[in-house]
């Protein structure tokens, strides 16, 4: 059994060609103390962070960045593309 705690939770909208709102959380696991990143969606092509971070800081900045480069595959592809 896994346990994590939410540290936090973003949320970002306003996606080319969608305008959608998604959320995503850092999380803590319990046992180790690492942090991981969830989303609740998904754009076609771009892979979901699935490493473990050191720092909630490090775990922030990859959900930033993971949304970043939906930003730009969403732009890219000229069509909403996103998998819940």
């Amino acid at each position: 059994m896994k346990i994590a705690e939410v540290v936090a939770e973003f949320a970002a909208e306003g996606f080319s060609n969608t305008g959608r709102r998604t959320r995503g959380r850092v999380l803590r696991d319990y046992q180790d103390g690492r942090f991981s990143i969830q989303v609740d969606d998904e754009v076609r092509g771009i892979n979901e962070p699935s490493n473990s971070y050191a720092t909630e800081a490090e775990a922030r900045a990859a959900l930033l960045e993971y949304w970043s480069q939906c930003e730009e595959a969403l732009k890219a592809s000229g069509t909403p593309n996103w998998k819940p």
